[in-house]
């Protein structure tokens, strides 16, 4: 019997199980084995009616326990209940299953995504911090749980603007963005690029808040040396007394220096944008698209 219920052909729904099975073991240790290797509701059926009985059945299974001889109704309904327990039984497994397989996605995104990722409560204490936050920040993951963020992460001049944000998370206002400089271990300032995510609890109130940081740094470096390439660039085309045209490959004005314009003598407007052909007329720009054609073909020009 235990082996046909083991069978993987056999499409049994439940299982009423008596104590006494005659020679060999009993229904208790039948139902162990069975229990071991394949879950399905056991429904004990039997005339003891002794506790020590009782009590050792439903240690192995908690899905009825049945007199002989209560009657068909009784028993009818102890089966429906077994049915709906095991039922139970498997849409929690399976929700369990569901739920442990997304938490391990979770943390695999959250263990290797590129961004600082930083875990925070209302009281703007560390709950949690990924590998890349100990990479970009420099410590340990241990080092700074249950730590006030203020306290280390941020410098002085920070802390007036991070506040504003925090009190707005907190009051479950969500500020997507924000850029503000932070502090590494080392003590070197960087400056990251924040967003923010509110956390609530079942009732809908803010917990805490999930930060994802990228360290724009570098970044800042280039725009910072870019933007101070191109104030010089038109401090020296704005004073120069020569004129400075620059064009693009279908010879459209893109930049004219003050010189060149007063040269041209149009408006500014009117120049950027159109060709020597519109600015100039067909006649006179003849020699300028001989210079142009020969300046695109690589020729370095130096006439006056």
């Amino acid at each position: 019997a235990v082996q046909q219920a083991l069978n993987n052909d056999s499409s049994f729904d439940v299982i009423l199980m008596d104590i006494d099975l005659g020679l060999g073991i009993d229904g208790t240790e039948a139902s162990e084995e069975i229990l071991e290797k394949k879950d399905i509701p056991i429904v004990f059926l039997s005339s003891h009616t002794e506790t020590e009985i009782v009590a050792k059945t439903e240690r192995i299974t908690s899905y009825g326990y049945v007199v002989k001889n209560s009657g068909i109704v009784i028993l009818d309904a102890s089966i429906k209940m077994a049915l709906k327990l095991f039922d139970e039984k498997m849409e929690r497994k399976r929700a369990e299953e569901a739920l442990r397989v997304s938490e391990h996605w979770y943390r695999v995104i959250y263990d290797t995504s590129p961004l600082a990722i930083v875990v925070w409560d209302r009281e703007c204490r560390v709950v949690d911090w990924n590998r890349n936050a100990e990479t970009v920040f420099g410590w340990k993951r241990e080092e700074i749980l249950g730590k006030n963020f203020f306290e280390f992460l941020l410098p002085a001049s920070a802390f007036s603007s991070v506040k504003k944000i925090v009190d707005l998370l907190l009051e479950g206002k969500i500020q997507n963005q924000a850029t503000n400089e932070n502090l590494t271990k080392c003590g070197e300032t960087i400056v990251c690029e924040w967003n923010n995510a509110i956390q609530r609890d079942s009732q809908g109130q803010v917990i805490g808040v999930i930060s994802l940081a990228l360290d724009i740094t570098d970044r800042k470096k280039t725009e910072k040396a870019l933007q101070a390439s191109e104030n010089m660039f038109r401090s020296i085309t704005h004073n120069a007394a020569d004129a400075i045209f620059i064009k693009d490959i279908h010879r459209r004005y893109t930049f004219v220096n003050p010189a060149a314009q007063r040269l041209i003598g149009l408006p500014l407007e009117m120049i950027i944008g159109s060709t020597p052909e519109q600015v100039y007329g067909p006649e006179q720009s003849l020699v300028i698209k001989e210079v142009d054609d020969r300046s695109f073909a690589g020729e370095y020009i130096n006439e006056t």
